[in-house]
This record gives C-alpha cells, structure tokens and sequence, in this order.
C-alpha cells in the first residue's frame, strides 16, 4: 500500500469550506505579499510535514489524524447547515473540543514555537554570562517526535477548553472571514491577560465557514457580561452583550458588533505563520494593510518570548499609567487603581478611597493571584495571599498584602 506523502498542517475538509469551484481555494502568502490560486491538495501541507525517521526508516504519522479529520468535517457540516451549536450532541460536542486541541499541535507555528523558544533560552543565558553549552537545539526530527508525542497528551488541551464557555459566531454580512495556516487564535481584551489556553479572560477562535467562527471564552467574560448588563444603564454596549448572551445560550450564532470579521480577521493575519487562505481575493485586503504597518509579521515563528534572565519582566504597554492592583481568584480577576503603594518587593501595601472598591476587597475570597503595576511595569507578584486592612482615615482604605501561610509572613 502506497503512502501518502503531501499531509496536511490544515483539514482538507475544513480549506473546502472556505474554497471555490470545489477544489481550489486562493492562498496569500505573508511574506512576498502576493496571493494567487492552488488546489486545496496543495494548500495547507507539505511533503512528509507527518513523518520521523527512526532507526533509518522514514515512519508515516498522517493516518493518526484521519479520523480526527472525518470527525470534523461532519462537524463543520453539521453546524455551517444550522448555525446553532445547540444541533450537537454532547458526544459532538466533545469531539469538536478533541478536534480544535489536535490542532493547536498539529501546524507548523507549533514546531517552529519549540525552535524558536530553545534558541531564546540559549541566547538570554549567554547574555546573562551563564554557560549554555549543554543546550542543544532539537533537531527537525525530534521537534516532529514532539509533535507525535503530543497527540497522545491533548487530553490536558482538552481538560483546559471543556471549561470554557462555547458559541458561534456569524461574519459580517459584507465581510466573510478567512483561515490561516494556523487557524486557532487567541485574544484577551484584559490588558493583564495573556494568551495561554487557561489564563483569566481568554478568548479562542477556529473558524468553520466565510460565515461562521465557533468561540470559547473564559467563563468570567460571561460573568462580567451578566454583571453589565443587570447593572448598567441602556447602551449599545449593553445591547451588543445581552445578544450574545441571548444567543450563547440558545446556541444560534451571534455578532460581536460591526467590526466581528476585521477583528477575527485581524487575529488570523497575525497569529500566523505564513499563510492565509480565502475563497475571495478582496478578503486579503486586511494582511496588505496590517504587514504595511508592520512587516515583521511576514513570517512568524513563535509568539512565545523568553524574557532575560535576572531582570524584571518587560513592561507591559497595555496597562495604564499610574498604580495598579491586578488580582485573581478561582473564579474572577479584575484590576483597581489604587494610591499610597508601600513596596518592598516582598510584601505590599496600597490605599483605596472608593467605596465600591473597598466593600470588595473587604468580601474577597481566597486570592490565588495578586500584581502590582507601576506605570506598566509589574513590579510584585505573589499567590495564595489574604488582605488585611489596617486602621486608616474615614475617606480611605488601606489594605496590606499577606501570605495566606502565617509563617511566611514571620519569615518576611
């Protein structure tokens, strides 16, 4: 039996979806900026992408996703026919969570991440005058055994996405979206937050259709949704929740607002490696804008950075200026401004002079997490503490940072 030996890092059945006279679909290439048309066999793969050598034998790996594959195009069939993620079955629904944590693993952004961030490592321990000799680059091949081993632990993936909330959102009418040589995205519109598959506020994307993306959101994005909308008065903002609140829970697909495809759209220019893919040239307008503005993108390796050994954390451009408290708890995380910091870097104190804020803090719940910010800069980090508030003046708050352990705070 003849193997195959073009194997793809894209389903064939999901590049039909957003391809053209069956069988074609048009690619934009990052990096020398130009987009032209190819068969969907072509697109998405690469010769022996699935393969390692082993004992001097090439070994084929493709067949372990044909099933994912076949699970998925029954999938995106299902749900581009209905628009309702309420159609599956739970069975299906847990095929789909198997499907998207499959292909976090499976794309070239994946292996080249395992390179990249081995030669980071490298570099910041030869900058930091420490010896790094015995640090050795994986080679393609083990990065691929990599990639192997992984599809036997997507389990952990899985766990991770069960407990987010999922939903399906609709394109714009004038503006369908696109795919990319790797198709899960992540967002977080917390200017804390970062992107890893269980951080607070995180925000995943895989798009089925031009017309459909099916989300997983933090389950706290949907807390801070209910909260807004039973607190606050009527606005645009309000109105633009309580639909997708509407629709999340009924399972029908729902808009995230006027600018739905530029922003997912956006994520998929970015976050890939090298390719994009379309059924319509004019949908490629967005990468031209975005890699004028920053050619860097033309071709991404990782979106992981090592930071240097020794130093403080990079600041931290999305936060605002000023002082700021971020803290995370097992079921929410929020930010305040707060004045009157008293840091050693080993313990903290601030001050608050809102109401709102103090009656909060006051209630709080076990703190997993707790940060202080500085004009941007972290400038403390601890977990597992409590908040102890000291006599202060009637029109202010002030709190102290502890350990929840009371022998750590007697060590300090």
């Amino acid at each position: 039996m003849t193997q195959s030996k073009k194997h793809h890092y894209v389903p064939q059945s999901l590049l039909r979806k957003f391809g053209y006279d069956d069988s074609k679909i048009y690619v934009y290439d990052k990096t020398r900026r130009v987009s032209f048309g190819s068969s969907i066999l072509d697109a998405g793969s690469e010769n022996h992408f699935n393969t390692v050598f082993r004992d001097g034998e090439r070994v084929n790996f493709e067949h372990v996703f044909q099933k994912n594959d076949a699970f998925l195009a029954e999938l995106v069939q299902i749900l581009t026919t209905g628009k309702c993620f309420n159609d599956l079955t739970d069975q299906y629904k847990d095929k789909l969570l198997g499907v998207i944590s499959t292909q976090i693993f499976r794309t070239k952004m994946y292996r080249t991440s395992i390179l990249s961030i081995a030669e980071q490592l490298k570099f910041s321990l030869s900058e930091a005058g420490l010896p790094n000799e015995h640090l050795e680059a994986p080679s393609d091949n083990n990065i691929r055994e990599i990639a192997l081993s992984s599809y036997y632990k997507i389990q952990n993936d899985y766990t991770v996405l069960d407990r987010k909330v999922g939903f399906l959102i609709q394109s714009n009418v004038d503006n369908d979206f696109i795919i990319s040589d790797n198709p899960v995205t992540k967002h977080n519109t917390f200017p804390y937050g970062d992107l890893g598959l269980s951080s607070s506020g995180v925000e995943i994307y895989f798009p089925l259709s031009p017309q459909l993306t099916f989300a997983l959101y933090c389950p706290s994005i949907f807390e801070k949704m209910e909260v807004y909308v039973k607190t606050q008065a009527k606005s645009e903002v309000k109105d633009l929740y309580e639909s997708i609140l509407v629709g999340a829970s009924s399972g029908h697909a729902v808009s995230l607002g006027e600018q739905t495809s530029k922003f997912l759209n956006t994520l998929q220019v970015k976050q890939s490696s090298r390719f994009l893919y379309s059924s319509d040239k004019s949908n490629f307008s967005i990468a031209d804008l975005i890699l004028s503005e920053s050619p860097e993108l033309a071709n991404v390796e990782s979106h992981t950075k090592v930071g240097k050994l020794g130093q403080a954390p990079e600041k931290n451009t999305r936060m605002p200026d000023g002082e700021w408290v971020v803290i995370h708890t097992d079921h929410d995380h929020f930010m305040l401004h707060v004045t009157g910091v008293f840091n050693d870097t080993k313990i903290f104190s601030f001050t608050t002079k809102s109401v709102e804020d103090t009656r909060l803090l006051l209630v709080l719940e076990p703190i997993n997490e707790i940060s202080l910010y500085i004009d941007g800069q972290q400038t403390t980090y601890m977990r597992d503490v409590k908040l102890e508030v000291e006599p202060t003046y009637k029109e202010c708050a002030k709190f102290k940072v502890l350990h929840t352990l009371d022998i750590l705070n007697n060590i300090v």
